[in-house]
């Protein structure tokens, strides 16, 4: 495994960790993660799961509904060549 995907595996399995403590702390039980974020699968099927998974809590919680709608109105940060 590559540096750049063993990263990948490591950030997509904290992410998922994250969004499970998230929905736990919001909604008082976890759903089981999605079956297709295991590190078997392709890196871009893990990320649609994650975005499937929030998807779901979005729905669950208005506290992650009104959080995710406020993504698009906020700036995006420059990107980091931009500093230099």
């Amino acid at each position: 495994m590559s540096d750049a995907t063993g990263t990948t595996t490591k950030t997509l399995h904290a992410l998922s960790t994250r969004l499970s403590r998230l929905e736990f702390v919001l909604t008082g039980s976890p759903s089981p993660p999605s079956p297709t974020i295991g590190s078997e699968r392709p890196i871009r099927v893990r990320i649609q799961a994650l975005h499937t998974d929030l998807q779901r809590l979005q729905a669950k919680s208005r506290t992650v509904a009104e959080i995710l709608q406020l993504r698009p109105s906020s700036p995006s940060p420059p990107p980091s060549s931009a500093l230099n």
